[in-house]
């Protein structure tokens, strides 16, 4: 289905209401019927005004629900349809009267006055359809349920991989742990520490809690040369020599 197809249907009902129209005045035309014959004016100014009449309620109702109008249901549209079949009969008398096609012992069979009566007819099955639509849309919106706003989860942020995500109850943990945390630095061969937490706060003497220590540099071992390795039996050689004399 279109998804305008009631708004389709309502603008051929109105073109077929302006065809109706323009037969009687080639009635007028061509019937010399003069300035005074009522029943025809009366259908005439019918079919103008209940013209107008649609086409204002089918306005209104567009502007009411919107687009959704355009659309329709099966009902209204089943109902449109009808009244179009009923508009294309009353225009299809008017043309067999306007070009002598109907019996010529009764030319206006049904009638001007027939014809407007079911022009009336159309008119309130058409105003009908419009609102039994309206009240098909607004009961369809009550039916539809309210979506339900969820709360938006907080993004989790994207971490970089030295980056990790720690409670605030590990955060103090971590700043406690810190703030017992020392690192030894070294001026003119003196050691003084530095807090890890506040590097402001330093000292020269050795704090409790855990200390970062400088890397010890072992003190290099003494070998002898080999004048010292030889040195000492020739001293031993002379002291054993002098002990003898």
């Amino acid at each position: 289905m279109s998804p305008t197809a009631f708004k389709q249907q309502v603008t051929e009902l109105l073109s077929e209401m302006n065809r109706c129209y323009e037969f009687c005045d080639a009635i007028r035309a061509n019937r010399r019927l003069g300035s005074t014959h009522g029943a025809f004016d009366q259908l005439q100014s019918d079919l103008q005004q209940r013209q107008r009449d649609i086409q204002t309620g089918y306005g209104t109702l567009r502007n009411t629900y919107g687009s959704r109008v355009e659309l329709g249901d099966e009902a209204a549209l089943s109902s449109v349809n009808k009244s179009i079949r009923d508009v294309r009969f009353i225009q299809t008398r008017l043309s067999d009267i306007a070009y002598r096609r109907s019996d010529s012992r009764d030319p206006q069979v049904p009638g001007f006055g027939d014809l407007s009566r079911k022009l009336a007819i159309v008119e309130g099955d058409v105003l009908r359809a419009f609102e039994s639509l309206g009240q098909e849309i607004e009961h369809s919106k009550l039916k539809v349920p309210k979506p339900t706003t969820t709360p938006k989860q907080p993004q989790k942020p994207t971490l970089k991989a030295d980056q990790v995500i720690v409670s605030l109850k590990e955060l103090d943990t971590l700043v406690q742990h810190m703030k017992s945390c020392w690192v030894e630095k070294s001026v003119e061969g003196k050691s003084y520490y530095v807090n890890a937490f506040d590097e402001k706060k330093r000292q020269w003497d050795r704090p409790e809690g855990f200390i970062k220590l400088l890397p010890r540099v072992p003190k290099p071992t003494r070998t002898p040369t080999w004048e010292q390795r030889s040195r000492r039996p020739r001293e031993e050689f002379w002291n054993d020599n002098t002990n003898g004399w």
